[in-house]
């Protein structure tokens, strides 16, 4: 498991699990199969706020 503070939102710490990124305010379930990230489900559980579009933007820096 991985921990790191999002540079857009310095007061967001997001997690990263071998199938999983989450904070606080939401959560993405990913799976990566032949050199492949695929979203299985996100979930942002406040609004306005770039969650998802973070969480999106997580996934793909391990994805690289």
């Amino acid at each position: 498991m991985e921990e790191f503070l999002c540079a857009e939102q310095s007061e967001t710490i997001f997690t990263i699990t071998k199938d999983s990124i989450y904070c606080d305010s939401g959560e993405l379930e990913y799976s990566i199969e032949n050199d492949n990230a695929i979203v299985n489900s996100i979930s942002a559980y406040t609004k306005r706020n770039r969650i998802g579009i973070n969480l999106v933007n997580q996934l793909e820096r391990i994805a690289v």
